[in-house]
Parts: C-alpha cells; structure tokens; sequence
C-alpha cells in the first residue's frame, strides 16, 4: 500500500472528524505502520495487545476471499466494529494487509445507538 494513500486518508479524516479520530494502523505480512494514534487512545491499547490484534487479522481467511469462495458479493469495502467508546474500521487490502481506523462513536453515533438498541434486545 502506497505511503501517500494513508497520508492523503489520516488528512482526510483530521479535516473530516477532526478530534474524534482515534488511530490508523497499516499492516501488511510482515510489517506494521502505525499512520496517526491519538494520545489517549495509546493509553488503552498495550503494545503487546496491538501486536496480537494484528497477528489475529493477518492469520485468519480474508473475509472478502471467502465471500468470492463461496460465489456470494465480492464489493466488500469494509468491516466493522463498534465497541461503546468508539468504532472500528477494518478496510482490507489483501488476505494479509489492511487499514485499522478508529474513531469515537461521535462519528457514528445512529450506528452505535442502533447497536446499542439490538443489543439490549438480545440480552
């Protein structure tokens, strides 16, 4: 993944959701690139756990490959992930390379609310 493509996206999202934007991290096989983290958000993340993370998304099946395998929608752009203090953005590239974006939930606030309602629902 070309350099310029994160710097050109982290630009994007500081000018599009400013102080909601948490982190960006490029990974690829061997390498791990962390493009912008928010100092709090450093805070809730140990090293250690970020490795796992990323070691978790490079080991298993790329959901879009398994889509195409199965003859279902190859348009897969994105997944994603939301937790109550924030959201993420898994934007697959490869079976093993990707962009994480994490952003508050001040972002996605109907998403989360929409979660957050089917959740209770299920409890």
């Amino acid at each position: 993944m070309d350099r310029s493509a994160h710097h050109r996206l982290r630009s994007h999202l500081q000018e599009r959701v400013g102080s909601a934007l948490r982190s960006i991290v490029f990974y690829d096989a061997e390498t791990k690139r962390v493009i912008y983290l928010r100092d709090d958000a450093q805070e809730n993340i140990s090293s250690v756990q970020a490795e796992g993370l990323i070691e978790y998304l490079r080991e298993r099946e790329d959901i879009q490959q398994a889509r195409e395998r199965l003859g279902l929608d190859t348009g897969l752009q994105c997944t994603v992930h939301c937790w109550q203090d924030r959201t993420g953005l898994h934007f697959p590239h490869s079976p093993q390379s990707g962009t994480l974006v994490t952003v508050s939930t001040t972002v996605t606030n109907e998403l989360n609310a929409f979660v957050a309602e089917c959740t209770e629902i299920l409890e």
